[in-house]
């Protein structure tokens, strides 16, 4: 539903805008916020941290909706359009770039699917990303890991860009793009912004005042108003707010170098002396690799004729572990060994459950043999109260095996979880680069995994239990009852294990492949 026009001019009208978020009505932080942006105009909003500059930009693509007031964008009220037709003409780039877990090519479409590969091509060399982007190994079917995590900052901005303009917005916003960037990253990100800007409304928040000086408009804000409005130079001369934030700014960038610089001499200095030290010791060292030379020869030797027993010993090992896994599990369920027992008593006479009932109907079919009408009656009475009595006590002992391995089962899963989690924040930085223990995996795995190994805990004796009741009482019936029947019974019962069998065999392979895209599904 909404407005959707052939297409977008670009031109914004802030009137009179009253804000304030819905968990803090009390607090305004937009109060009568009005300004202008013309098409083709680039703005930038300065001010100190709580202005509101970024809720304009949040207002602008309705995040929220103004309390009163109204953001017209070509004449008619943002609110008036189709939401999504208005969030396809305005594009974003914001502080922190959010990459997702795929290639470069694939983040890039995230902007538009339906893109060519000359249109990726396109943006990204606007963004000033296609030459860093044929650097890499596979050029843009790279992996940038979790959030981009193998590129560097100002990479991965400009990729975000190449991203917002792959749609080719009419407007454009950029909260703090460069604020987190070092200086070189800043000036090859800042060209590549004033590249994109041009042609298209943009409406800017800067953070280092000198990426704005030659917007067309800078508006200061202060507490959610308009205090001055202009262009760089008329601001500076009439010598209010903006000029006194470029003069802190400045000041604080001279301290910066300042500092930078006797750093560096340090360092020269200490690079200096330990040249010296490396030129007296070299005679040393040189004695010292010789004999590390003329020893090395027999390690590697002794080293490659252990390789082949190492491997071996390891598969031994891993396999000895996968065998134990059931008996650390139970070490763990330990301290609700009471519980497991009790839950295994009742499932004990669970299991006799199905062999009772079997026998009483039965003996109850057997009734309408007899032909004394009172006697009939009597064992029908009889057979019912036994029905009856055996649904309350099957009710009483199911719902205490339900209980007690449900109880003991969450127990294990809180515990299994709080190890898991203490266990992943004791590995190094490169343990998180791995492709398989990305954050999304290991989160899918703490959420999943632990479930999954309750029902290789107490739950599971407690359906051996009732189970191996209910064959052992079945077997003993039916050889009363009719051993001749029981007996070619047994002989399907070599079928019945095979088909099992390879039904758990298909399962399990399904449920590893459903192991490895729970994983994928969960990578940002």
């Amino acid at each position: 539903k909404g407005l959707v026009k052939d297409d977008l001019i670009g031109d914004i009208h802030f009137s009179n805008v009253n804000f304030s978020y819905p968990s803090r009505k009390d607090v305004p932080v937009l109060t009568n916020l009005s300004f202008d942006v013309k098409n083709g105009q680039t703005v930038a909003l300065v001010g100190s941290s709580g202005s509101g500059k970024s809720t304009c930009i949040q207002l602008l693509q309705r995040f929220y909706d103004p309390d009163s007031g109204s953001i017209i964008i070509d004449g008619t009220e943002v609110n008036q359009y189709n939401l999504k037709w208005l969030r396809q003409h305005i594009g974003v780039v914001s502080q922190e770039p959010i990459l997702f877990h795929a290639t470069i090519r694939e983040n890039i479409l995230f902007g538009r699917d339906s893109a060519t590969n000359e249109e990726i091509i396109q943006a990204a060399k606007v963004a000033n990303a296609h030459n860093f982007i044929m650097t890499l190994p596979d050029e843009y079917d790279t992996q940038v890991g979790e959030r981009g995590a193998t590129l560097s900052g100002g990479q991965k901005q400009r990729i975000a860009i190449a991203r917002a303009l792959i749609r080719n917005p009419k407007i454009l916003l950029l909260d703090e793009a460069t604020s987190a960037l070092d200086n070189e990253s800043e000036k090859i990100v800042q060209d590549a912004l004033d590249q994109a800007a041009e042609g298209r409304t943009t409406l800017v928040i800067a953070h280092r005042l000198s990426t704005i000086r030659n917007a067309d408009k800078i508006i200061v804000m202060q507490k959610g108003e308009t205090i001055e409005e202009g262009d760089h130079d008329s601001l500076m001369k009439a010598r209010g707010t903006y000029f006194h934030f470029v003069e802190q700014q400045n000041l604080h960038e001279a301290g910066e170098k300042e500092k930078l610089d006797l750093e560096q001499n340090k360092a020269a200095k200490e690079i200096i002396l330990s040249d010296q030290t490396q030129l007296d010791n070299s005679d040393t060292t040189r004695k010292r690799e010789s004999r590390l030379v003329s020893s090395s020869s027999s390690t590697l030797s002794l080293l490659t004729e252990n390789l082949e027993e190492n491997d071996d010993e390891t598969m031994r090992k891993k396999k000895k572990r996968r065998q134990n896994i059931p008996l650390a599990i139970l070490k763990m369920n330990k301290p609700e060994w009471l519980l497991i027992i009790c839950g295994c008593i009742a499932a004990f006479f669970v299991g006799t459950l199905n062999p009772s009932f079997g026998i009483i109907r039965t003996k109850f079919i057997m009734i309408f043999q007899e032909c004394d009408e009172n006697v009939q009656n009597r064992q029908v009475f009889l057979y019912t109260l036994l029905f009856v009595g055996l649904a309350i006590v099957g009710f009483i002992f199911q719902l205490l095996y339900s209980f007690m391995f449900a109880y003991s089962g969450e127990i294990l899963i809180k515990r299994l979880r709080s190890e898991t989690f203490r266990a992943i924040l004791r590995q190094e930085i490169a343990f998180f680069d791995q492709e398989k223990h990305t954050t999304g995996t290991l989160c899918t795995r703490l959420a999943t995994e632990a479930t999954a190994v309750q029902d290789a805990s107490g739950v599971r004796f407690g359906f051996l239990c009732q189970n191996l009741v209910s064959l052992g009482m079945g077997i003993i019936v039916g050889f009363v009852f009719s051993w001749q029947l029981t007996l070619l019974t047994f002989a399907f019962l070599s079928l019945m294990i095979v088909g099992s069998y390879l039904q758990i065999r298909l399962t399990s392979s399904f449920e590893r492949k459903d192991e490895q895209f729970i994983g994928d599904a969960g990578k940002v």
